[in-house]
């Protein structure tokens, strides 16, 4: 079959095509048969709104960047409170050996032990806060990232003609997912003693009018994969959802745990999204 080759991304396409099928610029032999000089015009200025948000896309991965450098320069920052840590764990060790010989120095010893035991949890608590504030920061950043560069794409009309050719190539993307706890955590933190259901908020930018079965899995801190007797093959378990054309949707997907609380233990866990047997969203959190 005879196939030429797009000038942007030098994918191949079939030689009548209008569009790359990648990357969507339109061909120099374009052919669309009785389509008027005002519907190119228009498809050229959706091209050029497309440049202006891939504008902004850049400028948000600039300052995702720089809170990335700070994070970098943060975990330096730790090395060496870890560094000094291990320097006074040693100098403690060093301290109960010497509080063995009189009594009168194991007094001393000792309080200097509990000085230096305050000193210890006081710069842990404070690297803990520092690395709370970053990650943050940082889903702060990512929710802008999703707010600018697709919520205004879905709601704008003039953009909706490009998002029914898009659909032919995509038909939804995944912006964000938050995991909430039924058995009512507070805020953003999900605390074990009140963990029974942990249920996954979807946010969804829809292209076309779709029934899609997404399946689960939720693995522990040590990769373990929870499953059930009801899960099925390779999943924790599976969720049918009716997705809505041209329309950023919020879908929950079912619970997964028990109606019994504290079921789930404090630590580090992790989940991952797929449909059509492909992987389309990962997302670690903590439980504590």
């Amino acid at each position: 079959m005879d196939m030429k080759s797009c000038s942007s991304c030098k994918a191949d396409n079939p030689t009548d095509a209008n569009f790359c099928r990648k990357c969507g610029e339109m061909f120099d032999d374009a052919n669309f048969g009785g389509v008027t000089e005002k519907l190119l015009q228009k498809y050229h200025e959706i091209k050029r709104m497309c440049s202006i948000h891939e504008e902004k896309e850049e400028d948000l991965k600039i300052r995702i960047c720089k809170h990335k450098m700070e994070e970098s320069e943060l975990r330096c920052e730790i090395e060496k409170l870890k560094e000094d840590l291990a320097d006074k764990d040693h100098r403690i060790i060093k301290l109960k050996d010497e509080l063995h010989k009189t009594d009168k120095e194991c007094k001393a010893l000792t309080q200097e032990l509990h000085s230096i035991e305050k000193e210890r949890d006081h710069e842990i608590m404070k690297y803990r806060e520092e690395i709370s504030c970053l990650t943050q920061e940082l889903q702060v950043a990512r929710h802008e990232l999703h707010r600018t560069l697709y919520v205004p794409r879905i709601q704008d009309n003039e953009f909706k003609s490009f998002l029914c050719q898009l659909s032919e190539y995509k038909k939804f993307d995944i912006l964000n997912v938050e995991v909430k706890n039924s058995g009512g955590d507070t805020g953003n933190e999900i605390i074990s003693q009140d963990t029974t259901y942990l249920s996954l908020q979807l946010t969804i930018a829809v292209y076309e009018n779709q029934t899609v079965t997404f399946q689960v899995k939720f693995f522990d801190s040590n990769g373990k994969l929870s499953v059930g007797d009801n899960s099925p093959s390779g999943y924790s378990y599976e969720c049918t959802k009716d997705l809505h054309k041209l329309h950023v949707e919020k879908v929950s997907l079912v619970g997964w745990g028990s109606d019994k609380k504290g079921y789930w233990s404090s630590g580090n866990y992790s989940t991952e999204i797929w449909a059509n047997g492909c992987l389309i969203y990962t997302k670690s959190f903590t439980i504590k």
